[in-house]
């Protein structure tokens, strides 16, 4: 028999302890001791301006794999938007990230090297995000690039420190024209 057979899993139905009514930002392991990421990226939203259908395409497998997974976090690993205008930008970034924070699930994000692209500032698109519930990005200005730091998930009903997610940017372009890497203060 397949093992699928064998055992029913845990559902919502099953008692679970209580989760908290409102998110204050900070991230637990659940009852279980899992907490599951799931990583998005290189949506190259440029693709969508020609034809409707990549957009619809790809915002359905998005929704679809929130739904499946069911994760704790979401990390938006770049080239979310890949467009010309600093407007272009917010209205790929409304769309998709509408998605998540519509589904109250916590979600991050670092830039890749065609986020920043068409001479859109940096900080100015890096602060966006924040527009959107559940965010849970951050900046260690001390450090190289625009959105490098650390995210802590503590265990699950408690302050202790269990893991920590680090979200590292490695800018657009070194200064020979190549794509950069992260740095050694990183």
């Amino acid at each position: 028999k397949a093992i699928s057979a064998q055992y029913e899993p845990f559902t919502q139905d099953t008692m679970l302890p209580d989760e908290p009514e409102e998110f204050d930002g900070t991230l637990h392991f659940n009852y279980d001791g899992t907490f599951k990421i799931l990583f998005l990226s290189d949506f190259h939203s440029d693709t969508w301006l020609d034809d409707k259908w990549p957009k619809v395409k790809t915002l359905n497998l998005i929704n679809l794999m929130l739904d499946i997974e069911d994760p704790d976090l979401v990390i938006f690993g770049g080239d979310t938007s890949v467009d010309e205008t600093f407007d272009e930008h917010k209205s790929t970034l409304d769309t998709v990230l509408s998605v998540v924070s519509d589904k109250k699930i916590p979600w991050c994000h670092v830039f890749g090297n065609h986020d920043r692209e068409g001479g859109i500032d940096p900080e100015e698109l890096y602060n966006y995000y924040f527009n959107y519930d559940y965010c849970v990005s951050s900046d260690v200005k001390e450090l190289d690039g625009t959105g490098t730091y650390y995210i802590p998930v503590y265990g699950y009903d408690s302050d202790e420190l269990k893991y920590v997610v680090w979200c590292m940017d490695s800018p657009d372009y070194a200064d020979e024209g190549y794509y950069d890497c992260v740095h050694t203060d990183q």
